[in-house]
C-alpha cells in the first residue's frame, strides 16, 4: 500500500478531533512536550466521520499482520475505516521483545524470552507472505533477528502511525446487545522515559465498533500442584541448594542450576531447551517428565506425588536427589482486559455442549477454560449471545500452525467479513458448524475442551500447519471473494514449497540438515529460500 495512501486514510478519521476547537494548539503543544504526538492519550468522542472503528489489541505477530492486512483491504476497497493497535510495553514484537527487568517470581516477566532462544522451525517457514528475512540469516535465528524482522515489517508497510505504544486495555466493554452496540475500551498510557510533563500513567476510555484481540498466550502460566509440594519445598537438606519449583516462563539462563539436580517437566520446546542448557552444568543428568526423548536428558513418567525427602513417579519410582524444578507446561489462555470488561466468563469447569438445535436459544457467553475459548468460529469470531458476530474477533490462538501466515490468514477473514458482514451466514448456522468440528474431534479420540485451540490432522497427511490457514481462506473462497492471496497450486493459500517443509515430520531431519550448511549467505529472495529448503529435504529423501 502507498504509504501516502496509508497516511490520507488515518488523517481523514482523525478529521473528528477538529471537534475539540479551541484545545487542539494546547493539545498539540502538550504533545511536543512529551514525545509523538500519537502516543498523547488525547480523549476522542466516539467515531463521527468514520464509517467503522475497529481496534487491534497486541502488537505481535498476530496484531501486526492483522493490521498490515485490515490496512491493505480498506485501501483496496476505498473503505472509510479509523484502524488503531494497541500495545501495552515499550516496543512491538509481542513474545520476541525482551524484557529488561530480570524475572522475579511470582511477578510475571513480560515476555518468557530467554537470552539463548532460537526458533524451533526454518524461518522461511514462519514469515509474512511475501516477506522474507534478509539475507545471510541462520535458518534458525535468534531472537534477536526474529524481533528486527517485525520491526523491518512495521517499518516497510508504515505501520506506525496507527500504532500506540505503552497503551495498556485494561477493560473492554460490550455496550449495546446481540444487534448493535459498540466496545468502550478502559486504557492506561503509560508516560515515556522522555515525558517532560506526564509523568504517570494516565487512563482514558475510547469506542470502537469492533475488536481485534491479539494479545498472545504466552502470559499466564499453567502451573500444576501435587500432592506434597508444599512439604519438599520446606525441608531442603542442610547443606544443599534451596528447593525450588518454577515455571519456565522464569528461566532465562542455566548458570543458577550449576552444581543442582534437575527435574524438567514438560516435553514441548521450552522444555527440551531447557534440558539441552543445563545438561552440561548441572550435578546429575536432567529428568524429563513425559514428551520425547531429549538428549543429555532421562526420560521419566509422570509426577504422581512429592513426600519430604523425594519425587515420586507414577511407575513407582522416585527420585531423592533433585532440588529444582522447571516446569514447561504451557500457558493459561487468559484475556484479563475482556474479563474485566465483562465480555469472557473463566470457568476452569466449562465444557462444550450443543446447543444449536436448542430452542429457544441458550444464552452463550464467551468462555474460557483456561485452554480453550467458546464458542469461536474457524478459532477467530466470536458467536456469544452477547453481541453481534462481527464485532468481536481473534487472531492467533491457534496452535501447532507458522504463526506469521497462519495470522495473516485470519486477518484475510476479519478484513472481509468487516468490509462485507453479509459474507457471514447467521450466528445459528456458524455454532451448527462449529458443534460439527468438535463432534468430528472427539470421533477421532480429541477432546476440543483440553486440546484447545491446537490444530489436529484428521486426515493423515500430516498437512496441519498448512491446512488451518487454507480452511480459512476456503470460507472467503466459497464466497467468490476476489483478489486473495493465493500462491500455492491448486488455488491455495499455502504456498507449496511452505508446505512441503511444514511437515512435522520433515521439521526435524530439515534442523539436522542445516548444520551441514550453516553459512549460506548468498540466498537473496524468498524464491532462494524455497529452493534450499526443497535442496535440503531431496537430499535427505525427505517426502
Amino acid at each position: 500500500m502507498p504509504q501516502s495512501i496509508q497516511l490520507m486514510s488515518l488523517r481523514q478519521c482523525e478529521a473528528r478531533q477538529a471537534s475539540l476547537g479551541l484545545w487542539d494548539p494546547f493539545i498539540i503543544l502538550i504533545a511536543l512536550s512529551v514525545g509523538t504526538f500519537r502516543d498523547l492519550p488525547i480523549y476522542t468522542p466516539p467515531t463521527l466521520f468514520c464509517d467503522e472503528s475497529i481496534a487491534i489489541i497486541g502488537g505481535g505477530t498476530g496484531g501486526l499482520g492483522a493490521l498490515q492486512v485490515i490496512l491493505e483491504i480498506q485501501h483496496q476497497k476505498n473503505l472509510n475505516w479509523e484502524v488503531v493497535l494497541y500495545e501495552q510495553r515499550r516496543g512491538l514484537g509481542g513474545v520476541w521483545l525482551e524484557d529488561l527487568t530480570p524475572p522475579s517470581p511470582p511477578t510475571l516477566p513480560e515476555s518468557p524470552l530467554y537470552p539463548s532462544l532460537r526458533t524451533n522451525t526454518p524461518h522461511p517457514t514462519m514469515t509474512y507472505l511475501d516477506f522474507p528475512f534478509p539475507p545471510g540469516v541462520n535458518l534458525y535465528p535468534s531472537h534477536e533477528h526474529v524481533h528486527k524482522y517485525h520491526l523491518t515489517f512495521a517499518d516497510h508497510f508504515n505501520l506506525h502511525p496507527y500504532i500506540h505504544l505503552r497503551h495498556n486495555v485494561t477493560a473492554a466493554t460490550w455496550v449495546g446487545d446481540d444487534t448493535t452496540g459498540h466496545w468502550n475500551l478502559r486504557i492506561h498510557r503509560e508516560a515515556p522515559p522522555s515525558a517532560r510533563i506526564l509523568e504517570q500513567t494516565t487512563v482514558f476510555e475510547r469506542s470502537f465498533d469492533h475488536l481485534v484481540v491479539a494479545s498472545g498466550h504466552f502470559r499466564y502460566p499453567n502451573l500444576p500442584q501435587w500432592e506434597g509440594q508444599d512439604e519438599w519445598l520446606a525441608n531442603t537438606p542442610p547443606g544443599t541448594p534451596k528447593r525450588e519449583i518454577i515455571h519456565s516462563i522464569f528461566w532465562r539462563d542455566s548458570l543458577k542450576y550449576k552444581g543442582r539436580s534437575l527435574l524438567v517437566v514438560g516435553g514441548g520446546s521450552s522444555g527440551r531447551d531447557v534440558v539441552s542448557n543445563v545438561a552440561p552444568v548441572t550435578k546429575t543428568v536432567p529428568r524429563v517428565e513425559s514428551g520425547f526423548p531429549v538428549a543429555g536428558a532421562i526420560v521419566k513418567p509422570r509426577i504422581s506425588y512429592f513426600t519430604r525427602d523425594a519425587v515420586h513417579f507414577v511407575d513407582g519410582t522416585s527420585a531423592s536427589s533433585v532440588d529444582s524444578l522447571v516446569v514447561a507446561t504451557g500457558y493459561q489462555v487468559r484475556i484479563p482486559f475482556l474479563e474485566d470488561g465483562g465480555a469472557l466468563v473463566v470457568d476452569p469447569k466449562a465444557r462444550s455442549t450443543n446447543t444449536s438445535t436448542t430452542f429457544p436459544q441458550p444464552r452463550t457467553p464467551l468462555t474460557t477454560n483456561l485452554r480453550y475459548v467458546r464458542p469461536l468460529y474457524k478459532q477467530i469470531l466470536s458467536l456469544s449471545t452477547e453481541f453481534p458476530p462481527n464485532a468481536l474477533y481473534f487472531v492467533g490462538l491457534p496452535v501447532n500452525v507458522s504463526n506469521a501466515p497462519s495470522d495473516q490468514a485470519q486477518a484475510q477473514f476479519v478484513a472481509h467479513t468487516l468490509a462485507d458482514p453479509t459474507l457471514l451466514p447467521s450466528r445459528l448456522d456458524l455454532l451448527s458448524e462449529l458443534e460439527e468440528w468438535e463432534e468430528l474431534l472427539r470421533k477421532h479420540g480429541y477432546d476440543p475442551d483440553h486440546m484447545g485451540h491446537a490444530t489436529v490432522d484428521l486426515v493423515g497427511n500430516d498437512e496441519s500447519r498448512s491446512a488451518y490457514p487454507d480452511d480459512v481462506l476456503d470460507f472467503l473462497k466459497a464466497r467468490n471473494v476476489e483478489g486473495l492471496p493465493l500462491h500455492g497450486s491448486g488455488a491455495r493459500y499455502t504456498e507449496d514449497w511452505r508446505r512441503r517443509s511444514g511437515l512435522t515430520r520433515n521439521l526435524g531431519v530439515l534442523r539436522n540438515a542445516w548444520a551441514q550448511v550453516e553459512s549460506l549467505g548468498q540466498k537473496q529472495t524468498e524464491e532462494d529460500w524455497a529452493s534450499l529448503l526443497n535442496e535440503l529435504l531431496d537430499s535427505i529423501g525427505a517426502d
